[in-house]
């Protein structure tokens, strides 16, 4: 009998052992739990933040797009305007008309380089001294633009 009340109290305390052990596990991954759903919250504030950052940019770029189609508008608008007039005052109108738009285009994009390409294109068709009269310059300085 003495064995068996030894082994019950041995077999309480394990059991006493296991049940704090299995509320510790509980406990830690709770907090674990806490962790993650905190982290989770915070990265997801911050893909917001970007999200709303990348429509913020597309709006802008839109809005770029559409003044610099407008401005393309009006340029081809003038140039149509200009093509009607005589050979000699339409090319003296050409430097003046591309410089200007050169100058107003903010940043260097692929409008930038439709107006160089457009003189580059325009330039073996002039004569040489015609070239630098009209652009300042020989066309074969605007093939390295």
């Amino acid at each position: 009998m003495g064995f068996k009340v030894i082994g019950e109290g041995k077999s309480r305390e394990y059991l006493k052992q296991t049940k704090a052990e299995r509320q510790k596990v509980v406990s830690e991954f709770q907090q674990l739990r806490q962790l993650l759903e905190e982290q989770e919250r915070l990265l997801l504030a911050q893909l917001e933040k970007l999200d709303e950052e990348i429509v913020r940019i597309q709006n802008e770029n839109v809005s770029n797009l559409s003044k610099q189609i407008s401005h393309l508008s009006e340029l081809i608008s003038e140039m149509d305007g200009k093509c009607q007039k005589p050979a000699s005052a339409f090319l003296q109108d050409v430097r003046s008309t591309l410089s200007r738009y050169l100058t107003l285009s903010h940043s260097p994009s692929h409008f930038t380089m439709l107006g160089k390409s457009l003189m580059v294109m325009l330039a073996p068709h002039l004569p040489r001294a015609l070239q630098q009269n009209v652009w300042g310059r020989s066309h074969s300085s605007y093939k390295s633009l």
